[in-house]
């Protein structure tokens, strides 16, 4: 017999250990508050133990919705196995694409993607980017952005814009962390006094990235951070005067949405979806190209500059109302039949 009023959420869920939540997560746990039972798989750090869980909670689930975080990689087969059971067990499949590779990833998987996609109930992507991609490629793709929860993201009124600068990802290839270190380098010609702190857990660049800090001779202006709950972000971004996003893909952007919220300036590079939520030179200052030059070159206006400083966090901060869950949960009640 299914049950009513039951969803299944399938995806790496290692707040944990990593401190951050997941989209998905806050999502649950607000469709918990309305009375669901919510099923979160899997919280393995191991990726074999983490996909037996998840295709044994698909095997024995008697609910109806079963909602699939999909990213491209290895990522995606776990999303594709899980899939393929759900649907032979006639599940109502939620697939939400969060990858900013996917575009990239999808015309050397086609066959895969496209047998995944053809059992969904229906597709969600947080990034207009992603969204227009599979669009224009035949796929029906509904745009509705990650929730930002902007209450605990206190807005400061008054920010002094010390010189330091604050980078929060994984240590990972995709997030690119020696830009933010080459960049430093270049800051740190001008105000030798600057300091940067990375934040983030290891994801297998970690130790490269604080030998090229030592090889650059800027290791002891770095402070590395550990990662941190979620909800010790606020104060860590208040007291730094510039959020950098190096990534080299974006499908939505978690950090830097709460780096708005919480009011400070913000310079990224012109990855995924950065381009086509945000304003260039009036929510935050976009990179012309890829380089550790253009980069500097950013983070300096932003410290000689207050006034465009200002300008930026505060339009910025009027963005993330936006995504506010008075806009973003009334989406998810639609889709589950929640009156």
């Amino acid at each position: 017999m299914v049950e009513k009023n039951k969803i299944l959420f399938i995806g790496t869920f290692l707040n944990k250990s990593r401190g951050t939540l997941s989209p998905s997560v806050q999502v649950a746990k607000k469709i918990s508050m309305l009375g669901w039972d919510v099923i979160l798989t899997s919280k393995y750090e191991n990726k074999i133990l983490r996909l037996f869980q998840q295709l044994g909670h698909v095997l024995v689930y008697n609910g109806s919705f079963v909602h699939i975080d999909v990213f491209s990689g290895n990522a995606f087969n776990w999303a594709y196995f899980c899939g393929l059971l759900a649907a032979k067990r006639k599940k109502k499949i939620l697939l939400t694409l969060h990858g900013g590779k996917l575009p990239e990833f999808f015309p050397v998987n086609k066959d895969k993607i496209t047998s995944l996609f053809s059992k969904a109930y229906q597709i969600a992507s947080p990034s207009k980017f992603i969204t227009n991609y599979f669009n224009v490629e035949g796929f029906k793709i509904i745009y509705r952005p990650n929730p930002v929860s902007i209450d605990n993201f206190k807005f400061i009124e008054e920010i002094k814009f010390p010189e330091k600068i604050i980078w929060i990802r994984a240590f990972d290839e995709i997030y690119r962390p020696e830009l933010a270190v080459k960049a430093f380098r270049i800051v740190l010609n001008k105000y030798p006094k600057a300091v940067l702190t990375m934040l983030g857990p290891d994801g297998g660049l970690k130790n490269t990235t604080i030998i090229l800090a030592k090889e650059l001779g800027v290791f002891d202006n770095i402070i590395f951070h550990e990662p941190v709950q979620n909800n010790l972000l606020p104060d860590i971004l208040h007291g730094n005067g510039i959020f950098i996003n190096t990534t080299k893909y974006e499908s939505f952007g978690m950090a830097v949405m709460e780096a708005a919220a919480a009011g400070i300036p913000i310079v990224s590079t012109p990855a995924g979806e950065i381009p086509y939520l945000w304003k260039n030179n009036e929510e935050m200052l976009i990179t012309d190209d890829w380089s550790e030059h253009n980069m500097a070159e950013k983070i300096i206006l932003l410290f000689e500059n207050k006034k465009l400083a200002e300008k930026l966090r505060h339009n910025a901060r009027l963005k993330t109302l936006e995504f506010s869950w008075e806009n973003i949960l009334p989406l998810w009640k639609q889709v589950l039949n929640i009156n």
